[in-house]
């Protein structure tokens, strides 16, 4: 339970509730964006490299055994038709953009916390498709249908929940 807080005309503590959030995901964002800019095959094993690191990887990649966090020469001992690429955080930023329209085109107030991953109360979502299951549909199939791209979403008490 949140800690009270004191309300300023009667001094009696209340407890606020926590914002039902629905947080809109886009798995492996660096590798898609590297796709949708770059034309990078994203079906092929794919992984974006920061400081000689892998910092996002496709399934295929994963699939042969490539993890976040391993150096380049272990990533391509493991997949030897790694295909490698540098991380950019512009290109990634910059591709996730017309992601955050289509969500905004169907709910308002859209924070983005990093390319890949946005936040947006719940509430007026849940309350217009009927309920927060059917929203969290709708905002997917609507980023699926104008961006063609995928998209997960989970909704909690809070953005860190």
């Amino acid at each position: 339970m949140p800690p009270p807080t004191v309300t300023p005309r009667r001094g009696r503590p209340t407890h606020r509730r926590p914002v039902r959030t629905m947080l809109v995901w886009c798995p492996d964002w660096p590798v898609v964006a590297a796709g949708i800019v770059d034309g990078v095959p994203v079906h092929a094993p794919v992984a974006v490299l920061h400081a000689n690191r892998v910092t996002a990887c496709s399934p295929a990649a994963r699939a042969e055994g490539v993890v976040p966090g391993l150096r380049r020469r272990e990533a391509q001992s493991r997949c030897p038709d790694l295909l490698v690429v540098p991380a950019d955080p512009g290109r990634d930023a910059g591709a996730f953009e017309p992601v955050v329209a289509a969500v905004e085109q169907v709910a308002a107030g859209v924070e983005v916390l990093r390319p890949g991953a946005c936040a947006l109360a719940a509430r007026g979502p849940a309350r217009y498709f009927g309920g927060e299951e059917r929203a969290a549909e709708r905002i997917v199939e609507h980023i699926a249908q104008e961006c063609e791209v995928e998209a997960q979403v989970g909704i909690a008490d809070g953005v860190f929940a």
